[in-house]
């Protein structure tokens, strides 16, 4: 299993305080893992902090199994979260989904990257946008059909897959509760039945554990769908109103500064309208991805900072729809804030 560079860098910010030296990395490698472990005769324990860390989770991820369908990675997580405090339990969990739980079997037959699939439904949705409008280039078009051929079995899989994980979670918790009330039952017939109330809490106690990182895990991958969704959503009604948005805007803007029509030519008032629906234009994508790279530096700035200001403060506050999903208008006001903010 290869580590990506993202999730190296924060095992190294969470490991680090515990492993700046030797003994301290045999310490908590051994008592996370047991004194046993093969994987520990594999580790190579000196070296700069980083460089060992580095290694160190690469190995227990690709050569470590403290027991059946257990990785020793996680082993020694789940040690380091229940030594540390809530911020870095939150962080570790947030490790869940960009690491393969379990061995490698048929977890890994199963483990397609569900982020992945969001962004290739992304990509394939703005392709046909861009084909509507007739802006989809030939060689841009082959390599969207090319690419709609290999995906199409991958999100037909990740839907099944999605509808049997909630079948799964169904069967779990109802066993879960089966056992609870085996267990009052036999609480019911006296003291005869202690040897069977205690194997049924051991076996109750155990799927409650492998339970919830599970659970953990799909709530974060849901969320991420949904964000994703929410975002699109609300990229879709920019991408729909931009053009009219932009001049609305505009003029909105015009009549608040009266001097800019005289002070700027009528090419440069046409300049400030088209850079203010290519502003509307970054934002959908920032909204469609989830990150804000395109508004962090604003380039485009024919009239003052302040004319564009008044512009997207008036689409925030008074253009987009009550009608939107309320996730999406925050979402889309926090990214348009987050532009006048950089316009200053």
């Amino acid at each position: 299993m290869k580590l990506d560079s993202y999730t190296i860098n924060e095992l190294i910010e969470l490991l680090q305080p515990l492993m700046e030296d030797e003994r301290s990395r045999r310490s908590i490698l051994i008592r996370a893992l047991g004194n046993d472990a093969p994987v520990l005769q594999r580790i190579t324990w000196s070296g700069a902090v980083a460089t060992f860390i580095t290694e160190m989770v690469c190995m227990l991820a690709n050569h470590g199994e403290v027991e059946p369908g257990k990785q020793a990675l996680w082993a020694l997580l789940e040690y380091v979260r229940s030594q540390r405090g809530l911020d870095v339990q939150q962080r570790i969990d947030n490790l869940r989904p960009r690491i393969a739980l379990g061995v490698k079997s048929m977890d890994d037959m199963l483990a397609i990257d569900i982020n992945f699939i969001s962004f290739i439904r992304l990509c394939l949705d703005t392709a046909e946008k861009r084909q509507n409008a007739g802006k989809l280039s030939e060689e841009q078009q082959t390599t969207i059909n090319i690419l709609k051929d290999k995906v199409q079995p991958l999100i037909t899989m990740s839907d099944q897959l999605s509808e049997m994980a909630n079948k799964a979670q169904v069967f779990l918790r109802e066993t879960r509760q089966i056992l609870e009330t085996e267990i009052e039952e036999l609480r019911s017939q006296g003291s005869n039945n202690i040897l069977q109330i205690e194997q049924l809490k051991t076996d109750k106690a155990e799927l409650e554990q492998k339970i919830r990182p599970l659970e953990e895990q799909l709530q974060v991958l849901r969320q991420f769908e949904q964000d994703l969704k929410t975002g699109k959503d609300a990229a879709k009604w920019l991408d729909k109103n931009r053009a009219a948005l932009a001049k609305r805007a505009g003029n909105v803007a015009l009549d608040e500064y009266k001097d800019l029509k005289i002070a700027f030519s009528s090419e440069q008032i046409d300049d400030f309208y088209w850079e203010i629906e290519k502003y509307l234009e970054r934002i959908s994508w920032c909204l469609t991805w989830g990150k804000y790279d395109l508004i962090e530096e604003p380039d485009l700035q024919t009239l003052p900072a302040y004319a564009y200001q008044m512009s997207f403060i008036y689409i925030r506050d008074q253009r987009i729809p009550d009608s939107m999903y309320s996730q999406a208008v925050t979402e889309l006001k926090a990214c348009i804030s987050y532009l006048i903010e950089r316009l200053s």
